[in-house]
């Protein structure tokens, strides 16, 4: 008689290629450009070598080249993509992360090494010395063509080795972090930001200190087709991450004057569009922002109601929204002395919140006197920030002195003379910035 074995040689069936990549697929939720989901793609593609086109169709999505060790990620690069059909076209992001005080003559050949990336949209160059570029790196780069530039921490001694860079790769949004180095320059001058050389250029973002927007403030030139403009304030220019942001520091030097240029800048924006703009509708036009961090400071915005015909250029109306100012009231009174000083005529203001645990009397006068200056005759709205889906940070619930009702009862108080030109009108038993019992 034939005794069975008491185990058994036979393989576990298995799976179907095809329920792994749909278990790969899912590992990519919520984004295949996160952190934590591209080192699970990573661990996956170690598995077998079954599973390493799926992972590398993702990880693609997002190509960093950062190496101390000339080309090897480089050429790493390369040959997957000459190895996985169409690979190439997964790359929508390649981030260019250098290391200082390293050999980076590799980073100007890298639209030489690699294959034509048709899906990428944006670019984003880390610590680079564009000082020590090679003369045709900007030719260079013309292979590539993309939405987004990004150029964070490098070192460049000139605005235009940065501009240059940005027509190359006919870049419609356009971001700056840290500063230009001008005695790195023979002239020991940066020379003006001539975004105006950008002719795709929409969107322009600058995150620098107080003190480098200063200097920058007095250089830059903008052109018509740029419609937005986005100056985050940071504590000072490094690659780390630090959420300490100095208040006083908008408080440096003449702030009048910087806000000055800062609205100067949005009037300018504002004629070019308006030139040019005919129709029906309403419309956001150019603006300007000042940023804490994603907190708008300021906001100078430019809206166009359409007119009744085509060819008729409708009415703009010119808006300045302080949300996010209000504990620090001396901002509140640069901004409008700024735009006092500059040929910007507002027709729409909306004030942060403010009580007397952080304004003083001679504030709240300030603050009357500009609003009532010659340079805001054309007021036409005058009005408190409220809490909406929009505005999710301002406080539901606004800090209301005694013995006022409301908030808008508060400045109609503080600030007469502005109040007396029919603003902050309100029924206080029913206003959304009433005070709540208890």
């Amino acid at each position: 008689m034939e005794i069975a074995p008491l185990s058994s040689t036979r393989q576990p069936p298995k799976l179907p290629i095809e329920v792994w990549e749909s278990v790969i697929d899912q590992l990519t939720f919520p984004n295949s450009t996160l952190w934590n989901v591209r080192m699970d793609l990573a661990a996956c593609s170690l598995v077998c070598r079954a599973w390493v086109p799926r992972c590398l169709f993702y990880l693609f999505t997002a190509l960093t080249l950062r190496t101390d060790e000339q080309l090897l990620e480089l050429e790493y690069a390369v040959l997957r993509m000459a190895n996985i059909p169409g690979l190439s076209k997964r790359v929508t992001v390649l981030i260019i992360h250098c290391l200082p005080e390293t050999d980076q003559s590799w980073v100007s050949l890298i639209p030489l090494h690699l294959p034509r990336l048709d899906s990428l949209t944006a670019l984003s160059i880390i610590r680079f010395d564009f000082t020590k570029r090679h003369p045709n790196f900007s030719a260079v780069y013309r292979a590539f063509k993309v939405d987004a530039l990004e150029i964070a921490y490098c070192v460049y001694s000139r605005y235009s080795q940065i501009t240059q860079l940005a027509c190359a790769v006919h870049a419609k949004k356009l971001t700056v972090a840290g500063q230009a180095r001008p005695y790195l320059a023979p002239t020991k001058r940066p020379g003006h930001l001539p975004l105006v050389a950008v002719f795709t250029l929409e969107l322009f973002v600058l995150k620098t200190t107080w003190r480098g927007l200063q200097d920058v403030s007095n250089v830059w030139r903008v052109r018509s087709s740029v419609q937005e403009v986005q100056l985050i304030i940071v504590s000072h220019d490094s690659e780390e991450i630090n959420e300490y942001w100095d208040p006083p520091g908008l408080l440096h030097g003449d702030a009048p004057a910087m806000w000055q240029r800062i609205s100067a800048l949005h009037h300018d924006m504002s004629l070019f569009y308006q030139r040019g703009t005919r129709g029906f509708g309403h419309k956001l036009g150019p603006s300007v922002s000042v940023l804490r961090g994603t907190d708008v400071l300021c906001s100078m915005r430019l809206y166009h109601a359409g007119g009744f015909h085509p060819d008729s250029p409708g009415t703009f109306l010119h808006l300045l929204e302080l949300a996010f100012c209000g504990e620090y009231p001396r901002i509140i009174i640069d901004v409008l002395r700024g735009v006092i000083s500059s040929d910007w005529f507002v027709h729409s203001v909306v004030l942060p919140h403010v009580h007397d645990g952080i304004a003083s009397q001679a504030a709240w006068e300030a603050i009357d006197d500009c609003l009532t200056h010659a340079r805001f005759a054309g007021l036409l709205h005058c009005d408190i920030v409220a809490h909406n889906e929009h505005r999710v940070h301002v406080e539901k619930h606004p800090v209301i002195d005694m013995p006022y009702r409301c908030l808008h009862e508060e400045y109609r108080a503080r600030m007469p003379r502005t109040a007396a030109r029919g603003f902050f009108r309100c029924a206080p038993d029913v206003c959304a910035l009433r005070r709540v019992p208890g």
